[in-house]
């Protein structure tokens, strides 16, 4: 591959379920994100969180600070390699609220709970590298990584992954 090619945009996407399934997860949530580069995804773990989130902006919240870690190490991944760079890679979330409070560097008193780690977000969004961008659920090409999908919302999720959905689940009978 040339080096210097234009590969187009890096984006991401975070999305995190709240409390799972208490009976087999314990009420953990998962988080999943995905990067795209020029539209193909090129990174795409689901885990279940480290720690019971209190509430879905606090899952979220959590989601996006694992999303930004990998992006940082993806981002300068690239960067050596020489193959992509770019001054600004957006990660679009879902969640008014975590979005929200990852901008906001005032004490929250509802939040002081929140691990203090999580609170690295906000430093790293402040140095302009990487921007935290609304994205409605519908368009949340990390949503299908956080829940089981039917057949329909299956295609439509690899559809946003920009996959291949020929060959989507079968129904058991």
């Amino acid at each position: 591959m040339e080096r210097n090619a234009d590969l187009g945009q890096l984006i991401g996407y975070t999305d995190a379920d709240f409390g799972g399934s208490v009976v087999t997860d314990g009420a953990y949530s998962t988080s999943g994100y995905v990067f795209q580069l020029a539209g193909a995804p090129v990174s795409w773990p689901s885990k279940r969180q480290g720690e019971v989130a209190t509430s879905t902006t606090h899952a979220e919240y959590i989601g996006q600070y694992n999303a930004i870690l990998h992006l940082q190490w993806l981002r300068t991944f690239l960067a050596e390699t020489q193959l992509y760079r770019s001054p600004v890679t957006n990660i679009m979330a879902d969640n008014q609220s975590a979005i929200a409070l990852s901008r906001n560097p005032e004490f929250h008193k509802r939040t002081k709970h929140f691990n203090v780690k999580f609170h690295y977000q906000r430093a790293v969004l402040n140095a302009g590298e990487i921007g935290l961008q609304y994205v409605s659920t519908e368009e949340q090409a990390a949503d299908g990584l956080t829940k089981p999908l039917g057949p329909t919302v299956f295609a439509k999720f690899c559809s946003l992954l920009g996959v291949d959905a020929s060959e989507t689940p079968r129904q058991h009978a």
